[in-house]
């Protein structure tokens, strides 16, 4: 995996977290997000825009996903297979364990509703091989690169945006979800057109704290602590643990923790899972 790009998890120090963040201050993260008004609305934000959400660590994981948002610009275009050529890289791309990605050139796509030409980004995670797969070659092209074939893949590859400005059943129109990272574009998946929808590290970062705001709002004496993660562009991990031991009768004491997951790579994946530790025992629970 590209070192940019890797997920890293979360440095939890209690000397460096005041423990408590603003809900106007959290919703700072969506503020160029598509579904801002939804979150807004659902939460009521407007009128509790002053509270503090008092969670272990938030103000840590806040900072964290502040950064990347700053950092990693992520989007969207749309594009035609016979719009798209394949190439590779000549000069080195740094902090990438594949210092040489194949870059994907797109002669025309449609970025929200304006039609553009000429875009280069680099290929990473396991976008070539979804383009690959398209036309069940992914193990074929990327034993060619390997072996320094790579101008036989290209042939190949050029068959096929040949068939597909001649014949529109191979002219397959895609998403392609790209980041902007030091001035560098790279390809971090390709998905279908409708049937995508990308919730994002920071959407599911928000709609986790204010969950359970609310239910501490409403459930006095719960408390909770964020206690272990992890974070990148596109992946979040985080686990939210409540902070005091409950009676279970004979199986003694017990504590449940909440699982927090997004992955942008992968279609629909938003997870919120509860943990329950009973002694030395976990159990998965709604």
């Amino acid at each position: 995996m590209s070192e940019r790009f890797t997920q890293r998890p979360f440095i939890l120090d209690d000397e460096q977290s005041t423990g408590r963040l603003k809900v106007s201050q959290l919703m700072t993260l969506l503020e160029k997000h598509p579904y801002l008004p939804e979150v807004t609305d659902a939460f009521k934000t407007e009128d509790s825009k002053d509270e503090f959400i008092i969670v272990d660590h938030i103000d840590t994981v806040f900072k964290r996903i502040k950064y990347i948002n700053a950092n990693f610009e992520r989007f969207a275009i749309r594009a035609q297979t016979r719009h798209i050529s394949i190439g590779e890289s000549g000069k080195p791309v740094a902090d990438l364990a594949n210092p040489h990605p194949l870059i994907f050139n797109f002669s025309e796509y449609v970025i929200i509703d304006e039609v553009e030409s000429d875009l280069d980004c680099y290929a990473i995670y396991d976008s070539k091989n979804t383009y690959f797969d398209t036309y069940e070659m992914a193990k074929f092209a990327n034993r060619l690169y390997k072996i320094g074939l790579g101008n036989l893949a290209q042939y190949n590859l050029d068959f096929f945006k040949n068939l597909a400005i001649s014949d529109k059943r191979f002219n397959k129109h895609k998403s392609y979800r790209l980041v902007k990272n030091d001035g560098q574009l790279f390809l971090r998946g390709i998905t279908s057109v409708d049937r995508y929808f990308e919730y994002g590290v920071d959407f599911t970062f928000v709609v986790a704290m204010l969950t359970i705001h609310k239910d501490m709002k409403e459930n006095e004496g719960n408390q909770y602590a964020i206690t272990n993660g992890g974070l990148s562009e596109s992946k979040l991990e985080l686990f939210v643990t409540d902070k005091r031991l409950k009676d279970a009768g004979e199986f003694g004491k017990v504590r449940s923790t909440l699982a927090i997951s997004t992955n942008d790579l992968e279609q629909g994946s938003l997870n919120f899972t509860k943990i329950i530790k009973v002694g030395g025992h976990l159990y998965n629970g709604s």
